[in-house]
């Protein structure tokens, strides 16, 4: 029985070394793919430098590239989101496809070439319209001519996507009343796009001639730089998440050997008390009955013993009895042998005496 336990704890102890060595090979792949994910952020970060090297080493401290990198990140979550946000207006209105989303924003890109307006600023202007159910056509005039409306009146984009989106529903309002031609339109005209062609006729231009200033070439220059923050931030958040991911299979795994070791621990701990337990019950067992027979074995060894004693004092006394016997008895036959001799020869000598006979 003993031999058996054994051999089931070294089973045990071997399943335990074989999860080991899995999870072990499993850790060492992940590690792998870990370092592989944060490949595209360091090349993102070598394109960076090879573009801003020397100024990103000459101006930057310390805290200003950990600054730099935090607002990448920023810059391309809020890119991610308001394309994230077009993307939804468009499925919620059934006009996603992915040939027609790419367009929206490559739209956004030309607006931000040409003028002051980032593309994520363009891309919220989008979702907006696409909400109210304009289509790609509408939306890519409402939004050149807010452009140059907003440019020509010192407004910002969205006021003039706002104020032209309005005039689809017949009517210039507040519009009206900056640009009084608009009163000559109908409503139905106003329905059918006529505000907004008016508008792009007028302002037409506009958009680009405040981004050829000195002011807006900076702007531009502004938003190339956010472009480039986008495009390493992306970089960067995607090795990030990566690198999560990694670590969160990795802390699954850890888990899972956790409770794998923690089961087998268990389950060999259990096994092996209870195997100890009957092992020791049957030692117990083993030295009672082996108290019993050396106890037994000694009061037969003891009473044996003394019957041995009784069977000598036994033989003693009986050669003791069978020697008086032996002499009381031949006395007494000796004694009668000779009493009968006697009487015998009395015997005789009265039978001669009574035949006259004389003794001879």
């Amino acid at each position: 029985m003993a031999k058996k336990a054994v051999v089931v704890m070294d089973l045990r102890a071997e399943k335990f070394r074989r999860e080991l060595d899995k999870t072990k090979a499993k850790y060492r792949e992940l590690k792998d793919e870990a370092k592989r994910a944060q490949a595209p952020m360091s090349q993102a970060f070598k394109v960076g430098a090879g573009i801003y090297g020397g100024v990103l080493a000459a101006g930057f401290s310390i805290s200003r590239i950990k600054s730099f990198i935090t607002t990448s990140i920023d810059a391309a979550t809020e890119q991610a989101a308001a394309e994230n946000r077009l993307a939804t207006a468009m499925k919620l209105k059934n006009q996603y496809t992915l040939a027609g989303f790419e367009a929206m924003k490559d739209y956004a890109s030309q607006i931000q070439a040409t003028t002051v307006y980032g593309d994520e600023a363009v891309l919220a202007q989008q979702a907006f319209l696409v909400s109210l159910g304009f289509t790609e056509k509408q939306i890519r005039q409402v939004i050149s001519a807010a452009a140059d409306l907003a440019a020509g009146t010192g407004k910002d984009l969205n006021y003039g996507v706002q104020q032209l989106a309005k005039t689809f529903g017949g009517s210039a309002r507040e519009l009206g009343m900056l640009i009084p031609k608009l009163k000559e339109l109908s409503a139905e005209e106003m329905k059918a796009g006529g505000a907004v062609a008016m508008v792009a006729e007028m302002f037409k231009g506009q958009a680009a001639a405040v981004a050829a200033t000195p002011t807006g070439q900076m702007q531009q220059m502004a938003n190339a730089w956010s472009d480039m923050k986008e495009a390493i931030g992306s970089g960067l958040a995607q090795g990030i998440m990566d690198t999560a991911k990694n670590f969160r299979v990795a802390a699954g795994d850890i888990t899972k050997f956790n409770n794998a070791t923690k089961e087998i621990i268990t389950a060999d701990l259990a096994s092996g008390i209870q195997r100890l337990a009957t092992g020791f019950a049957y030692i117990g067992e083993t030295l009672r009955s082996y108290y019993k027979v050396t106890t037994f074995r000694e009061n037969f060894q003891m009473r044996l013993q003394q019957g041995e004693g009784l069977i000598g004092a036994a033989r003693g006394t009986y050669q003791d009895v069978s020697g008086a016997f032996d002499y009381s008895t031949a006395g007494r036959l000796r004694s009668g042998w000779e009493q009968a001799q006697a009487n015998a020869e009395m015997v005789r000598l009265r039978a001669q005496a009574r035949s006259g006979n004389s003794p001879r």
